[in-house]
Order: C-alpha cells, then structure tokens, then sequence
C-alpha cells in the first residue's frame, strides 16, 4: 500500500530504535556511560556552579549574584565537545556498518547542525537564564543520545557472554610457567 519511498523510513526508525534499545542489555556499557560520560559533564559543571558561588560571596565584591552565563556555557562546552566527537564518529563509521549510511550520515550531521544551533541560542540568551539553561540542558541530552547512538555497538563496552568466559580446557597456550 505505502510507496517504496516509506520503506527506507520505516527501516531508518527500526534501526535507530535497536540502536538505543540494544545496550539496555549491557551492565558494561551503561556502567561506563553512567560514570565516564555523565558523571565527568557533572564535574565540569559543579567546579564552575562551585567558583561562581564561591566568587559570589567575596567581601570585595559589590555585587553578590552568579553569573549564570558562565554556568550555561559550562554546560554547553560540555554537551558541544561530546556531541561533536559522536558525530564525527558516527559518520565516519558509517560506511562500516551493515545498515544504511545515508541515515546515519543524515543522524550525525543533523545532529551538529542542531547542537551548533542551540549552543549558539545559549550565547545569545546570555541575559535570560531561563532561555538558557533549557537550552544548554536539551543539548546536554542531544549529546547523549548521539553518544549513545554512536557507540551501541563498542566490542569495549558490549560483551558478549559466550565469549567472553572460556569454558572446558580449550583454551590455547601453556600457563604453567606462570603457576597458575
């Protein structure tokens, strides 16, 4: 009934559906995205959250405020340096996967044009941080999605069971030397 032109679109949702679902199934992987990806953006922008309150309250100071425009950029150098390394990642790999690469080259550039987009509306918005912190949050999770589309298929960071424990004496090479 549907044209063949719908058919590429259906595969496209398919595809990136079992991209994002696929590591769900990995403790490795999203132990590593928890503690590595999240976990260092949440450094980075807690020492600038604990300068710019620190800062605040100096006695020398006549004004006692938080620059917020330093907090937004804080996360939007974060999010901006993640979701670039991914998507340049992604479209450089993409002519080594099995699916497609017309989509996931169309994923990876959409996704710096639109994360150049809005880390440049966190630089105009630099007097409103309530445009800006929205702004700099919806990128931060943009990034993660890429990271996470990008690297779904890391042999690091996705293991498989069967191979990764040996079972029975198949294993090559001698060991005695090393009292084992």
């Amino acid at each position: 009934m549907w044209p063949d032109k719908y058919a590429f679109w259906k595969d496209v949702k398919s595809n990136f559906s079992d991209k994002i679902k696929e590591p769900l199934s990995h403790p490795p992987f999203i132990i590593y995205f928890i503690t590595v990806i999240v976990f260092t953006g949440i450094i980075a922008v807690g020492l600038t959250i604990f300068i710019e309150v620190r800062d605040s309250h100096k006695p020398q100071e006549l004004t006692h405020h938080i620059s917020h425009i330093h907090i937004i950029l804080s996360i939007a150098a974060y999010f901006i340096g993640l979701l670039t390394a991914s998507a340049v990642d992604l479209i450089l790999h993409s002519q080594q996967k099995k699916d497609d690469p017309r989509a996931t080259i169309l994923f990876g550039i959409g996704s710096l044009i639109l994360g150049m987009g809005v880390m440049i509306f966190c630089l105009v918005t630099e007097k409103i941080p309530l445009l800006g912190y929205p702004a700099a949050i919806l990128g931060t999770f943009l990034s993660w999605l890429v990271w996470w589309i990008a690297n779904h298929d890391n042999h690091n960071l996705i293991t498989n069971a069967r191979n990764a424990i040996p079972s029975g004496n198949n294993l090559l090479g001698d060991l005695t030397p090393y009292n084992v």
